[in-house]
C-alpha cells in the first residue's frame, strides 16, 4: 500500500525492519557504490578541464597582454585561480554537511541509518542552526601577491625586453 511506504523507501518501514533492513542496505551499498563511481568520474572531468584551463592561460602567457591579464586576475584572486579554490572549498563543504548529517542521523536509535536514503534516515526534525554552512573564502592580497610573484617577473622581463627592443629598433633607425 502506498501509504504505508515510506517516500522513496524500497520497502514498507515495518516489513523492512522485520530483517533489520536486509534488502534495502544491500541496494544502499549498490547504489552508494555507483554513486562513489559517478562523483570519481565527474571529479576527474572537473580536474581535466581545469588542467586543460591551466594549460591554455600558460601557454597563452606568451603574449604581453595575456600575461597582463593573467597577473590582474592572480592579484585580486579571481579567475582559474578562483574557480580551483571554490572546487576545493566546495568538495570539503560536501564532505563536512555530509557527515554532520551522518551524525545526526546517528543519534536517533529509531533510524535504520541508510544514509541519504528517503524513508530510510532519522525523522526527527533538524534545527537548521546545527547545520554547516558553506562560506566562500575568498583569496587575501598576501595570497594573491604569491600566485602572481612569478607571472609579475615574466610580465616585467617581457616588458624590459620590448622596451630594450623598440629603443633599439628607434636608435638604430634613427642613425640610418
Amino acid at each position: 500500500v502506498e501509504g504505508e511506504r515510506g517516500a522513496g523507501s524500497w520497502r514498507a518501514p515495518a516489513l523492512a525492519k522485520e530483517d533489520d533492513f536486509r534488502v534495502e542496505r544491500r541496494a544502499a551499498a549498490i547504489q552508494n557504490r555507483r554513486w562513489r563511481l559517478q562523483e570519481a568520474v565527474r571529479r576527474e572531468v572537473i580536474s581535466d578541464q581545469l588542467a586543460q584551463v591551466a594549460l591554455f592561460r600558460d601557454l597563452a602567457c606568451l603574449s604581453p597582454t595575456f600575461l597582463a591579464q593573467d597577473l590582474i586576475q592572480r592579484l585580486v584572486g579571481a579567475g582559474l585561480v578562483r574557480d580551483r579554490a571554490f572546487v576545493a572549498q566546495a568538495r570539503a563543504f560536501d564532505r563536512a554537511l555530509k557527515q554532520r548529517l551522518r551524525q545526526l542521523d546517528a543519534s536517533d536509535p529509531s533510524s535504520p541509518h541508510l544514509c541519504f536514503f528517503a524513508g530510510y534516515l532519522s525523522r526527527r526534525p533538524i534545527d537548521p542552526g546545527r547545520l554547516v554552512r558553506f562560506e566562500l573564502r575568498e583569496p587575501s592580497l598576501a595570497d594573491g601577491l604569491a600566485a602572481g610573484a612569478g607571472r609579475g617577473l615574466i610580465f616585467a622581463l617581457e616588458t624590459a625586453l620590448m622596451a630594450f627592443l623598440v629603443g633599439f629598433c628607434f636608435e638604430r633607425d634613427h642613425l640610418r
